[in-house]
């Protein structure tokens, strides 16, 4: 009896096990650790349209080993140009989601590890991105000397200076949901665990049904860029 009963408890125990691992398994969409070249099955490169060839291409992006361990190395350069020829924009060394995979009404968040390497003063940039087909939905910017929550009906004012995060690891978190629906879109962004702002209202352009992740840096304002590097890792993607 005492044989049976060990038997039926560690079964419930494994069954219980698996349970709880299918529901985190079911909650992660995608994640990316950036220790290899693969992330490129996933996105895209935008840079510098002068220098598209390989020698271009792993000045821009590149995976290094930093700590101990791969991450990637994400730079862009002080005469960089727009990433295609005669576009409007501004210079910009980027990865972008190959397709639109954030849905609309869905709570979701994002988090990944970010290291700032090397930043030249006043400089201006954009370093996440939630787009969809013409403009973005969400950005997360360094301008003006604050940190800034871009929403497409709203701006936020987010805590922290960026010369205090110069060479050490950050982890991000954004927790949003995309909507149309003032009622149902939010956005609050997480730096090392503490939440720095939030916006409450419209996150998304009417028309658009999904988005997708940008990631690098993004050029604001100014005509030039200046010679930035950054490191990223443990991107995931995940439901609330």
């Amino acid at each position: 009896v005492r044989g049976y009963y060990l038997s039926t408890n560690m079964l419930r125990y494994v069954v219980c096990f698996f349970i709880l691992f299918s529901v985190i398994q079911c909650a992660i969409i995608f994640q990316e650790a950036f220790t290899d070249y693969s992330f490129l099955d996933r996105f895209a490169e935008q840079y510098s349209w002068n220098d598209h060839n390989p020698t271009g291409e792993k000045d821009h992006f590149k995976i290094v080993n930093f700590g101990g361990k791969n991450v990637l190395n994400i730079s862009l350069f002080y005469n960089d140009l727009t990433f295609e020829q005669g576009s409007p924009t501004l210079p910009r060394s980027e990865i972008r989601e190959k397709k639109y995979a954030i849905p609309n009404n869905v709570d979701l968040e994002v988090t990944w590890n970010w290291y700032l390497e090397h930043y030249v003063d006043n400089y201006w940039f954009c370093f996440m991105q939630l787009f969809m087909d013409t403009a973005p939905n969400i950005m997360l910017r360094w301008e003006l000397g604050q940190y800034l929550l871009y929403t497409a009906h709203g701006h936020v004012v987010l805590s922290g200076n960026i010369k205090s995060d110069i060479g050490r690891w950050i982890n991000w978190r954004v927790v949003f949901n995309l909507s149309t629906d003032s009622s149902k879109g939010y956005v609050t962004v997480y730096k090392d665990g503490q939440s720095i702002g939030s916006f409450r209202g419209q996150t998304a352009i009417s028309g658009i049904s999904s988005s997708y992740f940008k990631q690098g840096i993004y050029t604001q304002h100014e005509v030039h860029a200046q010679d930035t590097t950054t490191l990223v890792s443990n991107l995931v993607f995940s439901s609330v």
